[in-house]
């Protein structure tokens, strides 16, 4: 199972982002209005997100203009100053929310920050029913309703984090489906170590291009992503408290538990035995 290649350190490609949402301050939804438009608006302590439901607005950031119409994202983190109008011939209608975000990681804020400030999404549909829903619970404010609110919102932001990310822009790579096949596959069988050539043959593509897709795709080797997904296991099996380190590498298929340390150490950066006293 050994692969020199293996990443460690800063090169790992596992991606650390958590953040919750709390503290909001107001969910608005607003009809057609000609006469809509703010000044050099920046909110000094909150995320905004806005929704175009309909019409057309104008915006203004710095010195980038844009127009945002049916089905964009708006998004602003704290401090950002901004203006916008709607169009006079065909004002836009949305639903925007405002609120605070938990940083879990001291770095995931920092990523949210530069998201773009109008992004254009899939599924229009989704995202209307999303936003429609949280204005009902906000308004109505039933039984737990900002625990529905934050989730909302949580999804949205969810969404918006992944359609931006890098890796997920190459699911247009031809064959991506079958490379999320045998990576279900590698998650669904851990305790199993699966040679390359049988993989590519499970999806009926040559060696050498299945490798390159495999990388392409995923931003591991095929061997790589196999070490990534085991000691990734391995970590909440020696968390759980329900094994120890030899038991935790039988259960992934190791017969050796002094090379399974080894690869751990090497995906993740430290030894089973340190990770247990984290």
């Amino acid at each position: 199972m050994h692969d020199s290649s293996d990443l460690t350190g800063a090169e790992r490609i596992t991606k650390s982002m958590d953040v919750s949402v709390e503290n909001f301050r107001f969910v608005v939804q607003r009809t057609p209005d000609t006469g809509w438009q703010i000044a050099k608006l920046a909110h000094a302590d909150i995320f905004v997100l806005a929704f175009a439901i309909s019409g057309v607005a104008h915006y203004d950031v710095g010195d980038t203009s844009f127009d945002v119409t049916q089905g964009d994202i708006v998004w602003f983190p704290p401090g950002v100053v901004h203006s916008a109008y709607s169009d006079s011939t065909n004002p836009w209608s949305f639903c925007s929310v405002g609120f605070q975000l938990r940083d879990h990681t001291g770095t995931s804020t920092g990523q949210l920050i530069n998201l773009p400030h109008r992004l254009r999404l899939p599924n229009f549909y989704r995202f209307a029913a999303l936003l429609e829903e949280l204005v009902h619970e906000w308004t109505s404010k039933r039984l737990a309703y900002m625990v529905r609110c934050r989730a909302i919102v949580e999804e949205i932001l969810f969404i918006m984090i992944r359609a931006t990310d890098q890796n997920e822009q190459r699911q247009s790579v031809p064959h991506v489906f079958a490379i999320h096949k045998v990576t279900q596959l590698i998650e669904q069988q851990p305790q199993k170590t699966f040679a390359v050539s049988d993989l590519a043959k499970r999806v009926n593509l040559s060696e050498s291009y299945f490798r390159r897709l495999f990388k392409q795709i995923t931003g591991y080797t095929p061997v790589q992503y196999q070490h990534w997904v085991k000691v990734n296991l391995a970590k909440d099996l020696l968390l759980s408290g329900q094994c120890n380190v030899s038991e935790a590498a039988f259960q992934l298929g190791f017969d050796n538990v002094y090379y399974f340390s080894r690869l751990f150490k090497r995906v993740a950066g430290i030894s089973p035995s340190v990770y247990l006293e984290k």
